[in-house]
Parts: structure tokens; C-alpha cells; sequence
């Protein structure tokens, strides 16, 4: 949904550390299994009409709209029911099925299970890499303030399948069910943007594991909270948070770390995002974001609720309820797109069961970014195929390869990343920088401002011999086509106040949220070329301890770094009492004029910003 008239609202939904969170979504910790959440229909939007038919002890047949049938045998029922299910759902792409099926009278029992039979595409599974898994709420749902726990996987009524291209789960008793046939991607195409050009608000995906290497089971999703405080900033804040076991935690978005291939051993490569997660059980798939994207006060919603939320418990959703409001990984981002109206899953796939890969799914890649002249990006391409034995079984799939080439035996999967040399911007190069990684560098020159380039890309899989559920099967050439965007701006012109010409400069504020609960570092970058005193002054709200760091002044260095740290109390200064200005406040003098700076509270919904005045 696109929200047109954006509100103060925003943040304060976001910052409602108590909030009722009943997303049922479940991601996983660094090496434990993530068990997902027991649905309940309430609220759940009747897709398709309810098939109803009165069963007896004879048994019968209820057939659904997507060819699924409930088959309840002889015996099964002591007297004569009425007997009701429902489609609730049935979306199918390109390799995706999700159906999810209502079965009534809630709670009724079988002395024989009766068994829900649905078609598996069957065409797909030879093609891609499957995540299948069947849920149903056969125990009680327990709940606290953020996530719905307990859950029982569906277990297949005929194995091996009777009947080919189609799987029976036994159905002891009514709930509801959901049926997730995941054809997710053979491969991935990762653009690793620098943090400077991510903004605030944008999703971090990885895929990680319970166990055998990376993939969606259960994956794993951080949110960008840094970003380039104005364009032509001199610094950026580089900061990630996210929910991970034991609480809500920041920390930075590093480099991407690769090992070499060993050709003796033909040991995989690793390629890894260190600050999302590490390991050679983890791969980062890159920054994506709601579909229409997000404007800069739904961005400064996000972040300023986000790290608010640190330290508030990790919750594994089967783990033991907690006193505050927990988050899994994917619960705390869906909050805090929810608190902006740009939620990223269905109302009904949370009310049953979610991991990332429904909101990565949702959501789009982050495929252009904004330079300025004399900026340097240097971007690395990779990717990740899934491994020649990643072969699904009833519930689970075979993974993806954390680095190239993916071997099982003599069987091996590599790839190769094109750009297109006519389509880089001026003097760009797109070379290989090790097996498996690809790196884009490009010098942005004054002449290019104004300009926008679109690279075409194409990853190229030989996904050759990989095990299925039907055999082995050859994939053969698999490619990725893809575009990423550059546009160049120029340096905006900053306000002279009435004619002022400063002989230095100061970038917006950041703020910089510390480890320590209820504590934030603010700090600005002060460019000074003729080494002339400038002299800074920090103010704040009066509700806050402050303690000033950095150089002391005036300051005469070419280039320098204040900051002022801000212990602020629980509950932090709140906007609707006495303090109800929260603005951080920096003034600059020197050489030609002062520099006043704001750092303004989250509820007003501004940025950081800096004026010229006499």
C-alpha cells in the first residue's frame, strides 16, 4: 500500500517498543533450527468459495479449485458431518505455489487421518531450487507481544507418492493448513552496494542454514540503517540492525570477504558479509526494498524505530515467551515497514507461516544508486547456485553453494558475471577479481554530472547433472539478465546566507547508536582547507547528559571529527511532555561565518541539515 499523506504517526508507531506485534514469522539463530508459527484464520480474506459436502462413516471426496482434494477414508467418521474446506488462497508464478487451505469443523478428529492430496509441479522441481513445506496448527498457539509460537510440520500420508507429481499429508484433525511449494532460483545475481550508497530502510538479506550449507531454511533479513547524510557528504554512517539471538543488536556492514579455491582439496570458495552473518553456512544475497520504494520520512520512521528496539529480546518463535515485545529477524523488519505502511507480507501468510524468503519475495532488488562527481564506487558482483546434490525432499531442500566452483564428486556448477563494455560509464572497468567475484570500479568525473548509465549484466550458470525427487537431471546453461543503474548528480549549491563565502564546510550530523542501551553518539565532519580556527558548540534537549569528545577548540586541522554523546533516560525525552523539543543542535564559527547544524527529533520527521548564516 502507498501511503499519500505521510504523518508524525509513523514514528510514533515505530517507536511503540510494546506494540502488539501478532506477525507469525519465524528466522532462524547462527546454527540452531528455527521452527515456524502456528496460524490461526482469524482476519484471513476468503479467496475462493468453501466446498462443502456431509460425510459419513462410508467416507468421501472434497474436491478444491486448485485440484486438491480432501479424501476422508471409511471409518473415519463416526456420524454423519458436514464437512467444509476452503481455498483460502492459491498464488502461482513462475515457479511458486503457496495455497493455503481452511478446514472445518475446527478441531474435529479422525479415528483414521484423512489425507489432503494437491499436484507438485513437477516440471518446475526439475528445474529450480524448491523449498516445499506443509504447516498446520495442531497445537495450541501461544503468543506474547510479537510472535506466535508452536507449530507441527504436516507429515506425508504415502511414501514413496502412489501417484506421480502429487504428495498426500495426513490431516489427523481440522486446522489450518498451508501447502508453500517455494520455487525460489537456481541462482542468484548479487550487486554488493557499498553502504555509502545504501539508504536507510533497506532490507539485508543472507541466506544461512540450520545445518549443511547455505539456503532459505531458515534465511535471514537485517535492516540498513546508516546511509550518506547529504550528497557531496564528506563520511557516512555505516550501520546495520537486526534481530539475532540473544537481542536486536547493530553493528556495521563490512566488506565482502572471499578465500581463494584450493585446487588441491577443490574446497569451496567462501563468500560471506561479515556484520550480517558469518560463516561458510551464510551467503548475502544484497539490499532490496518495497515495491515503490520508501520516501525519507518513512526511511527516518524506520531507523530511528529500529534503533530504538535495540536490546529488546531475540525471539526464536518456539523459543520461551518473554516479558517485553521480541522480535525474530523478519518480525522486526515487517514491524517496522508495517509502522509505514509498507509492509512486505500478506496479513494471511503471517497469520500462518513466514520466513524471509516471503519478504524477499515481496520486495525488489536495489539496482540503481546515486553518485557524485569524483566519487570512486567500487562494487563487487557474485553469485550462488545451488549445489549439484541440493535436492528437495518432502519438507526441506539442498542448498546453495557459498562459493564457486559447487562440486558434488566430479559433478561441478561454476558461473561467469558479463558486463557489457558498452553500456559501463566512461572509463569504468568490470573485472574479475577472484574465482567467483567480479568488481566494478568507477571514477565519476565532474563531466559526468547530470548523467545516468545502465549496465546490462548477464550470470551465466552451467548447472549441470543435480539430483531431483525424480532422478537426476541436467539443467544445462541457466542465465540471469539483469540492469544496474548509476545516475550522477552534481554537488547541490549550499546556502550562502545572504552572501556569506565560508572558508570551511560541515556535513550534516549523524547519530551514532551505540551498543549501550539509551546511548547515542552525535558527530559531524568539518572540512577546514586553510587550517583556520573554527570553534563548535553542541546543544541538546535538557532532558539529556551530555559529554562532549573529539577536538577540543577551536580547531585548526585541515579536516576533523566532533561528536558529542547523549545519555539520554528511560523512558527516553518524550516529545509529548516538557521536553517537546528533542533537536540536537551544532553550531560551527569560523573563517566568513557560522554553520548551524539540527539534528531534529523522530517525531518531526525532518533530517539532518545545515544552514550558512552571517
Amino acid at each position: 500500500m502507498v501511503v499519500g499523506n505521510l504523518k508524525r504517526s509513523y514514528v510514533r508507531r515505530a517507536l511503540a517498543l510494546f506494540a502488539a506485534l501478532l506477525l507469525v514469522i519465524a528466522c532462524g539463530g547462527d546454527d540452531t533450527p528455527a521452527p515456524q508459527v502456528a496460524p490461526t484464520p482469524t482476519g484471513a480474506r476468503i479467496a475462493f468459495p468453501p466446498v462443502e459436502k456431509s460425510v459419513g462413516s462410508e467416507g468421501g471426496t472434497l474436491e478444491l479449485q486448485d485440484g486438491t482434494t480432501l479424501e476422508i477414508p471409511p471409518g473415519a467418521l463416526g456420524a454423519s458431518t458436514a464437512i467444509k474446506a476452503t481455498l483460502v488462497r492459491y498464488e502461482k508464478t513462475d515457479g511458486t505455489q503457496l495455497r493455503y487451505y481452511y478446514l472445518e469443523p475446527e478441531g474435529l478428529r479422525f479415528t483414521v487421518p484423512a489425507k489432503l492430496r494437491t499436484k507438485v509441479p513437477q516440471e518446475r522441481l526439475e528445474a529450480a531450487q524448491v523449498t516445499m513445506q506443509v504447516h498446520s496448527t495442531l497445537h495450541e498457539a501461544k503468543t506474547d507481544n510479537s510472535e506466535i509460537s508452536k507449530l507441527q510440520l504436516a507429515k506425508l500420508a504415502e511414501e514413496p507418492p502412489v501417484r506421480s507429481g502429487e504428495l498426500a499429508y495426513a490431516v489427523p484433525h481440522f486446522t489450518f493448513y498451508l501447502l508453500a511449494i517455494a520455487v525460489d532460483s537456481p541462482m542468484y545475481l548479487v550487486t554488493d552496494i557499498p553502504a555509502k550508497y545504501l539508504l536507510p530502510g533497506d532490507l539485508l538479506f543472507v541466506l544461512t542454514t540450520i545445518g549443511g550449507g547455505p539456503n532459505w531454511q531458515p534465511g535471514h533479513v537485517g535492516l540498513f540503517t546508516g546511509g550518506r547524510g547529504a550528497a557531496c557528504s564528506p563520511g557516512f554512517v555505516d550501520e546495520v540492525v537486526e534481530a539475532t539471538a540473544p537481542a536486536v543488536r547493530k553493528h556495521f556492514l563490512e566488506d565482502v570477504e572471499t578465500q581463494e579455491l584450493d585446487p588441491e582439496t577443490n574446497t569451496m570458495i567462501t563468500v560471506k558479509k561479515q556484520g550480517t552473518k558469518t560463516g561458510d553456512a551464510h551467503f548475502y544475497l544484497g539490499a532490496k526494498r518495497p515495491s515503490g520504494g520508501l520516501d525519507a520520512q518513512q526511511r527516518l520512521a524506520m531507523a530511528t524505530g529500529a534503533r530504538a528496539l535495540i536490546g529488546r529480546p531475540y525471539l526464536e518463535v518456539g523459543g520461551p515467551l518473554t516479558l517485553y515485545s521480541s522480535f525474530s529477524c523478519v518480525g522486526f523488519t515487517e514491524f517496522l515497514l508495517d509502522a509505514v505502511g509498507k509492509g512486505a507480507i500478506d496479513k494471511k501468510q503471517e497469520l500462518i507461516a513466514s520466513v524471509p524468503l516471503e519478504q524477499f519475495r515481496n520486495t525488489e532488488y536495489v539496482r540503481e544508486i546515486t553518485m557524485n562527481p569524483n566519487d570512486r564506487l567500487t562494487m563487487p558482483f557474485y553469485g550462488t547456485v545451488v549445489h549439484p546434490a541440493g535436492t528437495t525432499a518432502f519438507e526441506f531442500t539442498g542448498r546453495y553453494c557459498s562459493g564457486m566452483p559447487c562440486c558434488d564428486g566430479p559433478v561441478c556448477n561454476d558461473y561467469t558475471i558479463e558486463a557489457d563494455p558498452a553500456t559501463l560509464p566512461p572509463g569504468a572497468t568490470f573485472k574479475v577479481k577472484s574465482h567467483g567475484k567480479w568488481e566494478l570500479d568507477y571514477l565519476a568525473q565532474p563531466q559526468d554530472a547530470g548523467k545516468t548509465f545502465t549496465i546490462d549484466l548477464t550470470m551465466t550458470s552451467n548447472a549441470s547433472l543435480r539430483s531431483s525427487f525424480w532422478g537426476r537431471s541436467d539443467l544445462g546453461i541457466l542465465t540471469i539478465k539483469d540492469k544496474f543503474t548509476i545516475k550522477v548528480e552534481p554537488c547541490p549549491t549550499p546556502p550562502d546566507g545572504g552572501g556569506v563565502q565560508l572558508g570551511f564546510s560541515v556535513a550534516p550530523i549523524q547519530a551514532i547508536f551505540t551498543q549501550q542501551l539509551f546511548t547515542t553518539d552525535y558527530s559531524a565532519q568539518i572540512t577546514n582547507p586553510t587550517g583556520q580556527s573554527v570553534v563548535t558548540t553542541w546543544s541538546g534537549p535538557d532532558c539529556a547528559t551530555w559529554a562532549p569528545q573529539g577536538p577540543s577548540a577551536p580547531i585548526n586541522d585541515a579536516n576533523a571529527n566532533v561528536k558529542m554523546t547523549w545519555a539520554h533516560p528511560h523512558p527516553p525525552c518524550d516529545a509529548t511532555t516538557q521536553h517537546a523539543d528533542r533537536t540536537i543542535k551544532l553550531e560551527v564559527s569560523g573563517p566568513g561565518g557560522i554553520v548551524e547544524c539540527t539534528y531534529p527529533g523522530a517525531e518531526s520527521g525532518a533530517g539532518p541539515a545545515c544552514t550558512t548564516k552571517k
